[in-house]
C-alpha cells in the first residue's frame, strides 16, 4: 500500500490484511489523524517489514510511536517524517527524538534508515550526535539533516572527542553510512566495522549551490582532501566489503595521497562518486592532469562498474541568465566534447568491468545535469563511449541525486 495524503476518515484501512508487508503513508496532517489509521489496522501485523509515515506533530506523538512498535513488531525498515508543531522549540524536538529512539529498541529486526527519525524537524545544532540512538542496533545510518537554515551549524559531528555513549549502542552490524558535511574531528568513524558496504560523506545540499545565490543560509564547511584522508584512515585498514563510496571535498596538497588511499583501502568498490572542488586559480588543464591521476589510481579497482564525478571546472561556474544564454548558443558542443574527453580518460584506464561514466554539470545548462556515457569494448578490447539517450536532469532542489544511479 502506497498512498499520498490519505483521508483519516477513510474506512479502507480497516480492510488491509495482516499479511501486508509494505505500508507507506505520505501524509502531512495531525498525529491524532495518523492514529485513526493505525487504530483501524487492528491486531499485530507480523508480516509488515517496511513502514513509512509522515505527519504533523501534536499531543499524540508518543502514542503514535508506541502503536507502531507494538502493532508492527517485525519492521525491517522504518522511515518517519515528523513536521514540528507550531511553537515547538529545539528542546521539544529533541525530547520527541529521544522518545522515538528509546521506543525503537523493541524492534529487533529494525534496520534504521534515518538515525534521526525526526529528520524534517530541525534538531538543535549542538545535539546532532549518536546519543539519540543509544538503544538501537544500527545497520543503515542515513542522516537526513539538510543544512538549509540560518543556524550556526556548519558540520555534523556525531561522536565528539570525549563523548561517552551507552554500551547499548551497537555499530557492528552497520552496512551503510550517509552523512552530510562531516567533521574531521568526529571520532565516529573509528568505531565503524570492517564489513561496511557503503560510505557517503557528502555535501548535502551540494556546496556549489552557495555560489548560486543562497546568501541567506549558513554556508557549511566543506572538508579538504587532507581532512577527508584523516577521516578515512580512522576506518579499518582494509574494507574489502566496501562497494560504494561517495565523497565531497576541497582539493589541496594531499589530494593525490587521498586517491592512492581510496584505491588501496577499498579494493572492491563497484561505485565511486567524487565531488572535487578546485583550488583557487586552477585551470581546466590543471583539472585534467588531476583527472589523469584519479584514473591511474582507480585502474586498480577491478570491480568498478560505475564512476561519477563533479570536477567544478571554471566553465561550469554559476553565471547570470543572460551570460548563460549566450554561452549555450556558442559552447554547447565544446562543453560536451570536453566531458567526453574526460570520460575517455577514465574508460581507458579502468578494467573491462566499467560500465558507466558520468560527470555532473552544475550550472552550464541552467540546471544540474548528469552527462552519462556507457562503456563498450571494440573487437580489440579498446573502450568505446556511447552517449546515453536519456540524460539525467536533476529534479531535486536540494541535491543532484537521481533515483536509479546505482548498478
Amino acid at each position: 500500500v502506497h498512498l499520498p495524503y490519505p483521508d483519516p476518515s477513510d474506512a479502507f484501512y480497516a480492510h488491509i490484511p495482516s499479511t501486508c508487508d509494505t505500508f507507506i503513508l505520505l501524509i502531512a496532517l495531525a498525529t491524532t489523524a495518523s492514529m485513526r489509521h493505525g487504530w483501524q489496522m487492528r491486531g499485530s501485523f507480523t508480516s509488515l517489514e517496511d513502514l513509512e509515515v509522515a505527519f504533523k506533530a501534536d499531543t499524540q506523538d508518543c502514542a503514535l510511536i508506541d502503536h507502531i512498535t507494538s502493532s508492527f513488531p517485525n519492521l525491517h525498515l522504518l522511515q518517519v517524517h515528523r513536521y514540528r508543531a507550531e511553537g515547538e522549540t529545539a528542546a521539544d524536538v529533541e525530547s520527541a527524538l529521544n522518545y522515538t529512539a528509546q521506543s525503537l529498541s523493541s524492534l529487533h529486526y529494525l534496520h534504521l534508515r534515518n538515525s534521526a527519525p525526526t529528520a524534517t524537524s530541525r534538531p538543535p545544532p549542538e545535539k546532532k550526535n549518536l546519543r539519540n540512538c543509544s538503544n538501537v542496533t544500527l545497520r543503515n545510518l542515513d542522516l537526513c539533516i539538510y543544512l538549509f537554515h540560518e543556524e550556526p551549524i556548519r558540520q555534523i559531528n556525531l561522536w565528539p572527542p570525549g563523548l561517552s555513549l551507552p554500551e547499548t549502542l551497537v555499530l557492528e552490524s552497520m552496512e551503510k553510512v550517509f552523512l552530510p558535511y562531516p567533521d574531521p574531528d568526529d571520532t565516529f568513524y573509528k568505531h565503524l566495522p570492517s564489513t561496511l558496504r557503503e560510505l557517503h560523506l557528502v555535501d548535502r545540499p551540494r556546496y556549489y549551490r552557495w555560489d548560486g545565490g543562497l546568501t541567506r543560509f549558513t554556508k557549511p564547511t566543506l572538508i579538504t582532501a587532507t581532512e577527508l584522508l584523516r577521516i578515512l584512515k580512522q576506518l579499518p585498514a582494509r574494507c574489502i566489503f566496501m562497494e560504494q563510496l561517495e565523497v565531497a571535498f576541497r582539493a589541496d596538497g594531499q589530494e593525490l595521497a587521498l586517491y592512492d588511499y581510496i584505491a588501496a583501502a577499498f579494493p572492491n568498490l563497484r561505485v565511486l562518486q567524487l565531488h572535487r572542488y578546485r583550488i583557487s586559480g586552477e585551470t581546466e588543464s590543471d583539472i585534467e592532469l588531476t583527472l589523469e591521476s584519479i584514473a591511474r589510481d582507480v585502474s586498480s579497482l577491478r570491480s568498478l562498474r560505475h564512476f561519477r564525478a563533479y570536477l567544478n571546472i571554471p566553465s561550469d561556474d554559476y553565471k547570470s541568465q543572460d551570460t548563460h544564454e549566450q554561452k549555450a548558443r556558442y559552447m554547447e558542443e565544446e562543453f560536451k566534447a570536453l566531458h567526453h574527453h574526460y570520460a575517455m580518460i577514465i574508460a581507458q584506464h579502468c578494467s573491462p568491468a566499467l560500465q558507466i561514466v558520468e560527470f555532473l554539470s552544475a550550472w552550464f545548462h541552467g540546471s544540474h545535469y548528469w552527462l552519462r556515457w556507457h562503456v563498450r569494448l571494440d573487437s580489440e578490447g579498446r573502450p568505446l563511449l556511447v552517449e546515453d539517450e536519456h540524460q539525467s536532469w536533476v529534479v531535486s532542489r536540494l541535491e543532484d541525486r537521481d533515483l536509479e544511479w546505482r548498478i
